[in-house]
């Protein structure tokens, strides 16, 4: 007898009926995986804002977040981001959240350039803006001594190990990316990793050169095991 690989769990609603569908290992489990997004944009007077959304139809302001290096550099810690996002209703992870990233380096000559990412969840509390670490995580090295660009998607998994993590409304996940890298003699340089849920293809960016391969994704992908409310 073969089971029905989906549980549709139906939602009383007025006038209409709302549907949620399932995995069946998802019922099983108690959990629902949601994938999230990271994306970038622009508020008013050009702050940048970064944050996590589950439309994947949305273009980020930048495809990618990349910095140019100078000659010499040890490796060291380039640029900082906080990926949110907040919760309108009370949430319970359970599990262990992954992370799927690219990270990408051009260079001009025969230099030898390294590009890794480390990364940490947070929860936030809403009220008090107090960070709780719940896991971290870093991505293998990327290294190229030829002309690029050169990318690679890397999987990140986070070990909660075991602790179940309450969300109250109000409350914030988030995902902090750091990008370390270093270089070389000289040549010019550029490192990042990619971040555009509509996984446009890279591409130069003023002065910055393209990092990320066509044939790579631009997705920032955290996924994030949840409590199915059931």
């Amino acid at each position: 007898m073969a089971l029905n690989p989906s549980i549709s769990k139906v939602l009383p609603a007025s006038p209409a009926v709302a549907s949620a569908n399932y995995d069946y290992f998802d019922i099983a489990e108690g959990t629902g995986i949601q994938n999230f997004y990271g994306a970038q944009a622009e508020a008013s007077g050009g702050i940048l804002v970064a944050f996590l959304t589950t439309d994947k139809t949305i273009c980020s302001n930048k495809v990618t977040e990349k910095v140019a290096m100078t000659p010499n550099s040890p490796m060291q810690n380039r640029s900082e981001l906080d990926y949110d996002v907040t919760f309108n209703k009370s949430r319970i992870i359970r599990g262990n959240p992954r992370l799927s990233i690219t990270q990408g380096l051009s260079v001009s000559g025969g230099v030898q350039v390294f590009v890794r990412l480390w990364t940490f969840l947070y929860h936030v509390d809403g009220k008090t803006s107090t960070e709780t670490l719940m896991a971290s995580g870093a991505t293998i090295q990327t290294a190229v001594d030829a002309l690029s660009p050169s990318s690679d998607t890397r999987l990140i998994p986070y070990d909660l190990k075991g602790k179940i993590w309450h969300f109250r409304k109000g409350d914030i996940l988030r995902l902090t990316v750091q990008l370390w890298s270093k270089v070389g003699n000289n040549a010019d340089c550029e490192a990042g990793y990619a971040c555009d849920p509509a996984d446009r293809n890279d591409t130069e960016q003023g002065s910055l050169s393209i990092i990320i391969e066509d044939e790579d994704t631009t997705q920032l992908k955290l996924s994030i095991p949840f409590v199915l409310d059931i």
